[in-house]
């Protein structure tokens, strides 16, 4: 949600952007400029190829989709960029080690090397990729050191917004498993039986390199038919026979079944102490952002301005404008599309939910 905000609000704040008094010539290579500060054109591509990571490529891209979907990346870079000049300004260096202990929490999903293969496919440097990561860091320091100090939020609030939202906090019957699929039926018994003597998802992809292990928390009433009967007949840490599934073999290994409750007053505390805190912070960043570009010089380049056709095709490579048009221009007032906001309605239960599954493990 942070993300939509920050997206949403620099969108509305770049009319604030001011390029007229800019008279240096153009400098090769730059995209746009931050209070004298360069966002160069390779920073651009590499945050929109991160950012698009494993994306299918779209066969009916046009330069007016291209030029928005640039626009929105660089709209991204220009908050970065604001948020590292106000670290910098108080001295607020981003600790090393947080960047990589939270790298190493990414390469902990992939094989190893895997994750350096899969960027060379796509492209990414890895360098890019780890300035793309200390960029997101960046922001949850700035978030933590300079913002969160000045919010307050007393024990009223929350009891306040438990008892008019009581009703988000009821918990329904869950079941806590383990899927297993593969191509072949008995390469997942196989891994099955290795998951049930303590092996994790580690050990089962270096044994088992084809196999998939998913683990997950389901409401019951969400579970699909034929995962449900195969469910109901298990005992805990006991696994289901392997039968065909929609692209090979699959099991089921059943871990946890949870009852329907509802929070009390006490066990919901922390989740409703959570959703004020980045709702107040969100707030407190709208707020800033928003001073911050009133008074920031914000400069970019009129060829990431939209203004051409939706429908106009991609050019030819090496095909030369007739007209030279000018470099730098003033950001264009753009409002945010209802679509692309989260209705308030759909932040309560997706807290909840991740609070569940974090008192589940």
């Amino acid at each position: 949600m942070l993300r939509i905000v920050i997206f949403a609000v620099a969108l509305f704040a770049l009319i604030a952007a001011s390029g007229c008094d800019y008279e240096e010539p153009r400098e090769e290579g730059v995209v746009a400029r931050v209070n004298g500060e360069p966002i160069y054109l390779h920073e651009l591509e590499n945050a929109y190829d991160i950012q698009h990571l494993g994306w299918t490529a779209d066969s009916e891209l046009t330069v007016g989709r291209l030029r928005s979907q640039y626009g929105k990346v660089l709209t991204t870079l220009i908050v970065q960029k604001l948020v590292e000049q106000e670290l910098q300004s108080r001295g607020i260096a981003v600790p090393p080690e947080r960047v990589n202990q939270a790298e190493a929490q990414v390469r902990v999903d992939y094989p190893k090397d895997e994750f350096e293969k899969i960027l060379v496919e796509e492209y990414i440097d890895l360098d890019a990729w780890r300035e793309h990561l200390r960029a997101s860091i960046a922001k949850q320091v700035f978030m933590e050191e300079v913002l969160r100090p000045r919010i307050t939020l007393d024990y009223d609030e929350i009891e306040a917004y438990y008892k008019a939202h009581r009703e988000e906090f009821n918990r329904p019957a869950r079941i806590q498993f383990a899927l297993i699929s593969g191509p072949e039926r008995r390469m997942v018994r196989d891994a099955a039986t290795l998951y049930l003597e303590g092996g994790d998802e580690r050990q089962l992809r270096q044994a088992y390199p084809r196999v998939s292990l998913q683990e997950m928390t389901v409401r019951k009433d969400r579970l699909p038919s034929h995962w449900q009967e195969a469910l109901e007949s298990l005992d805990p840490s006991e696994a289901s026979s392997v039968t065909a599934g929609q692209s090979g073999f699959e099991t089921i290994i059943l871990k946890q079944r949870f009852a329907a409750e509802t929070l009390d007053a006490a066990r919901a505390y922390p989740i409703v102490e959570r959703i004020l805190l980045e709702r107040k912070q969100q707030t407190a960043f709208e707020g800033w952002l928003e001073d911050k570009l009133d008074n920031a010089t914000v400069l970019i380049s009129e060829h990431l301005i939209p203004g051409a056709s939706e429908e106009e095709s991609l050019p030819v490579r090496g095909a030369e404008e007739t007209e030279p048009r000018p470099y730098w221009g003033e950001a264009p007032e753009r409002d945010q599309p209802d679509e692309e906001r989260v209705p308030e309605s759909e932040l309560v239960p997706d807290a909840l939910d991740g609070q569940n599954a974090g008192a589940d493990n």
